[in-house]
């Protein structure tokens, strides 16, 4: 798979119907913002503190995903990142995926450190979030919408897919 050099890789839909629309970018550090507006654009008629805690968490998780290959020293065509997420009124689903082998790990850090908060600031606001493995990784995290009470139910009926 060739990618061209641009941070953007135009965007797809699965043929599935149960995967959510994604993009494609390079893993690269302004990579992270493009994540950031993509997310932005899709949740333009969400309530504002919904759109802004999903993409601090976007922002987390392209971030960590970034670093990963970054470190790996993957060849060209392995260097992409994929970001998607698939919206409803109640939840928004979000998963990054990567091809660098190194798994996240949550840290506890200092208020001095620059590095090590990521994991934990997506812990805190999202309901759930998994990692599954096969080549490379996937994390999801779900996000519920102000005001909604997500069950065990919401989730057992999304891993389903996962």
């Amino acid at each position: 798979m060739v990618v061209p050099p641009s941070p953007l890789v135009p965007a797809g839909r699965s043929p599935a119907t149960i995967e959510p629309p994604w993009i494609t970018i390079r893993a690269l550090p302004e990579s992270v913002g493009v994540a950031r507006r993509y997310a932005r654009a899709r949740l333009r008629a969400f309530a504002e503190e919904w759109v802004d805690t999903i993409t601090l968490i976007t922002s987390e998780l392209v971030t960590n995903a970034y670093e990963a290959v970054d470190s790996a020293k993957l060849d060209e065509a392995e260097q992409v990142i994929r970001f998607g997420m698939f919206c409803t009124p109640r939840w928004t689903h979000l998963y990054v995926r990567d091809s660098a082998p190194a798994q996240p790990c949550q840290r506890d850090a200092a208020e001095t450190d620059v590095h090590g908060r990521g994991l934990g600031i997506v812990e805190s606001l999202a309901f759930w979030w998994v990692q599954r493995d096969g080549p490379g990784k996937t994390v999801h995290a779900l996000v519920a919408a102000p005001d909604v009470v997500l069950t065990q139910a919401d989730i057992d009926r999304l891993a389903v897919n996962l």
